[in-house]
């Protein structure tokens, strides 16, 4: 199938002798988490169960420099759950389909731009400690989870967020206004 593809480019793309190990060895065609060893991190994946297996989760974690290009995601159009965390990731290109990502973590990533404008299912978002330097979170309002913590991002103090209970605040924000996120439960103070 074309999310099998998207993966195999992916793996091939890195630079990761036990991901591709993985790959090639059919580890891709089972859900859950392998652990590739500590020099070269972790994969999960998650498949649906539809008669066409698709793509729902994918984390490639902790693999730093073993992984490095930007992590082309676009044609897989059911991908609910994105993790790169600890991963050398310059860029990444989201699924067409916006409507069913949910969870996007890029945390310690080499990540400067990123639009999630057109993801407004979007539940979590953690660039925590990435090198993102903007992103536009205006349409983001049914956001639970936002990690910014030492970026440089920028919120719109005019924008509510109805639906926030945990934020890890930007390195840049020197003020806070409370009714911005009137479900907030935990804030993190960078």
């Amino acid at each position: 199938t074309k999310d099998v593809e998207a993966l195999a480019t992916i793996v091939n793309n890195s630079k990761n002798q036990a991901l591709i190990d993985w790959f090639n060895n059919e580890g891709w065609k089972k859900n859950g988490y392998t652990d590739l060893g500590i020099e070269f991190g972790g994969v999960q994946v998650e498949w649906s169960n539809e008669p066409t297996k698709r793509l729902t989760s994918l984390s490639l974690s902790f693999m730093f420099e073993r992984l490095t290009s930007t992590v082309d995601v676009s044609t897989l159009d059911r991908l609910e759950y994105l993790e790169l965390p600890f991963t050398n990731v310059s860029g990444v290109k989201l699924p067409t389909n916006p409507e069913k990502l949910k969870w996007l973590n890029l945390c310690n990533t080499k990540v400067t731009t990123l639009d999630v404008s057109a993801y407004t299912n979007l539940l979590h978002l953690n660039v925590q400690n990435s090198t993102l330097k903007s992103c536009d979170l205006s349409k983001n309002t049914k956001l639970k989870h936002l990690q910014l913590g030492g970026t440089k991002v920028a919120l719109d103090a005019t924008i509510v967020y109805p639906e926030i209970t945990y934020f890890m605040t930007p390195e840049s924000m020197t003020s806070f206004n409370m009714n911005q996120m009137p479900k907030l439960t935990s804030f993190h103070v960078d």
